[in-house]
């Protein structure tokens, strides 16, 4: 690549590494165009050798969509550096010097070097799968596919990660990185589940003939306990049940609530107003966004737990109140209740008949 001190330029990737292409690099045919690839790449070196940063990326660009060498990618990497996109620059950089040639020690150092410094101002992700060929995405931009044999580099801060394969069901990562920071992702796949075939169930047998009341003791069960007897017992339990949720929730969302408070101060006094919606990926302001999920997940099991205390606590009432007593002669009664969810809670209804 041109060096930045032209005194130096007889070291720079462009004499050492001139007419190298990177054959593993596969690309689509560039549109037709008036300027040679060789034409594009003098215009950017001198572009290059005149300070003229951006000019000198266009005429890279252009020739790195043609063909993927060594002394294009290296030499687009050094001056998107120059005009700070690291992570540009550092992809560029670290595909030149995996197919750099043997025997150009200087030009290998100054690619080495200028790497060195992109990768300080960007994360370096590496990334495993366990599904040879999987697609691995950044946000919505595909890198590659597994075995991905080198690094990614990723801007500071959250970074999203997609790993699609045929057949498998699809896994999402978050990782956040600062920078200079390195860190490694495995990520497994899971077989996605076969559609379940219902069995064809056998011929129901004939039902017996119920003997007289009677004979059999109406609304007895088979353990002893009348019908209604269970029912209500297992109707309290649930409504029981329903209420420790709902209270355990109201606890952990007093909790968490006393927790975002405390983080809120803090992060006015360390960060000043709104310091969070300027550095959202501060510690204080990570915690903050927890502790508020952890609010809002905690308020919605409380009132999933009381509304379901509240279901069941009608049905196991509305059971002791209608549900008739066994006797001889006497009919048991088939009791039904349905809660319809509304806006604020539900709706009960009961429905009862005697056969």
């Amino acid at each position: 690549m041109p060096s930045l001190r032209p005194a130096a330029r007889s070291c720079s990737l462009v004499a050492l590494a001139t007419g190298l292409t990177l054959g593993v690099v596969a690309f689509a045919p560039a549109p037709a165009r008036a300027d040679s690839v060789e034409e594009l790449y003098r215009r950017g070196n001198e572009l290059y050798r005149q300070k003229r940063w951006q000019e000198a990326y266009d005429a890279y660009v252009a020739a790195f969509a043609v063909r993927k060498s060594v002394d294009i990618a290296g030499n687009l990497g050094d001056v998107a550096l120059t005009l700070g996109k690291p992570r540009e620059a550092a992809e560029h950089l670290a595909l030149a010097l995996r197919h750099f040639p043997t025997g150009k020690p200087e030009a290998r150092q100054r690619a080495e070097e200028r790497l060195a410094q992109a990768k300080a101002l960007v994360g370096t992700l590496t990334v495993t799968v366990n599904v040879e060929g999987a697609r691995v995405l950044l946000g919505e931009r595909e890198v590659g596919r597994a075995p991905l044999e080198h690094e990614l580099y990723v801007e500071a801060g959250a970074t999203h990660v997609r790993v699609t394969a045929p057949g498998y069901a699809e896994e999402r990562r978050t990782v956040a990185l600062d920078r200079g920071e390195a860190k490694s992702l495995v990520i497994s796949l899971q077989p996605e589940a076969a559609p379940a075939v219902a069995p064809t169930p056998p011929p129901e047998p004939p039902a017996p003939a119920r003997p007289p009341a009677q004979e059999r003791g109406a609304g007895a069960s088979s353990s002893g306990l009348s019908t209604k007897t269970a029912v209500l017992i297992g109707g309290s339990a649930l409504t029981a049940v329903g209420l420790g949720v709902g209270i355990a929730g109201l606890v952990s969302r007093g909790s968490a609530q006393s927790d975002a408070d405390s983080l809120q101060r803090r992060a006015r006094t360390e960060l000043g107003p709104n310091g969070c919606a300027v550095s959202p990926n501060a510690t204080v302001c990570r915690d903050l966004v927890d502790a508020l999920d952890r609010r809002e997940s905690a308020a919605t099991l409380s009132t999933v737990g009381f509304i379901g205390a509240g279901v069941f606590g009608a049905a196991t009432v509305a059971a002791l109140v209608l549900w008739p007593e066994g006797g001889a002669g006497v009919q048991p009664a088939a009791l039904r209740v349905e809660a319809t969810p509304t806006a604020g809670g539900a709706t009960l209804s009961f429905r009862k008949s005697f056969f």
